[in-house]
């Protein structure tokens, strides 16, 4: 019964670029990018909350037919299967930011920040009487069966290091808190990474090795009591509990 999504899509965005002759800058690039995004007959699982809000005010009998019951009247499932929920309507700003030194007798040092705002994310469901269910979802966490999250901030930041066939970084990446359906805030997180790697050609080509781990000061993600389930935490937002090491090896030619 699912008919197709139609989408309109609006963005705007500038990037300036320039390399400079002094002691403390080489190259500097900036950018920015905002959208606007609207999609018609949006395909998606139903809230829960919605489908019994549709059953108890409408008595429609699509939504209570999805529903449930024990012999008490107790719910017991609540079926959310895919549908045209009406409209999603999204809009936010991307940053983006690379600053490269002078090459001097240590290195060449670097950073690298990208970053997104998102500033309104709005799902609205078209109910049986005609009516709709507006919810913005900016800044939030669901409670869902598939649980999504929607931080207004979101930033990635990499300080960078390259000598010869040397290269190193270390990333910080930072997520915004949230609001849970109860709420309570699910506090931000900001998880930190590192990595070293040797090219053994100078053009990069054959074999590069890399140790590195993320999570390296061993962060514990945020805890999330009413919304998440048995983990006590989101995997959506934060990353499990500990720290992840790798070593990798690539060949390219």
């Amino acid at each position: 019964d699912l008919v197709a999504e139609t989408s309109s899509n609006y963005s705007i965005g500038f990037v300036y670029s320039d390399s400079y002759n002094s002691n403390w800058i080489e190259a500097l690039t900036l950018s920015a990018d905002w959208y606007d995004l609207t999609i018609d007959d949006a395909i998606q699982g139903q809230d829960p909350g919605n489908v019994l809000d549709a059953c108890a005010e409408t008595l429609d009998p699509v939504a209570c037919g999805n529903i449930d019951r024990s012999a008490s009247g107790a719910v017991g499932l609540v079926n959310n299967r895919l549908v045209n929920i009406g409209r999603i309507e999204a809009s936010g700003l991307d940053f983006g930011l690379n600053y490269f030194a002078p090459l001097t007798g240590i290195g060449q040092f670097d950073i690298r920040v990208n970053a997104t705002y998102l500033d309104n994310y709005t799902e609205i469901t078209n109910n049986a009487d005609g009516s709709q269910t507006v919810n913005d979802l900016t800044g939030t966490i669901t409670d869902q069966t598939f649980q999504r999250a929607f931080p207004e901030w979101r930033a990635n930041t990499r300080f960078g290091w390259t000598l010869e066939q040397w290269n190193a970084g270390i990333t910080f990446r930072y997520i915004d808190s949230v609001v849970q359906p109860s709420g309570d805030i699910l506090s931000s997180r900001t998880f930190t990474d590192a990595r070293l790697s040797y090219a053994f050609r100078p053009d990069g080509d054959g074999f590069t090795i890399a140790i590195g781990a993320n999570n390296i000061f061993d962060k514990d993600p945020a805890t999330c009591l009413n919304t998440c389930g048995s983990i006590n935490m989101s995997p959506v937002l934060h990353d499990l509990p500990g720290t992840f090491g790798y070593l990798r090896v690539t060949y390219r030619h």
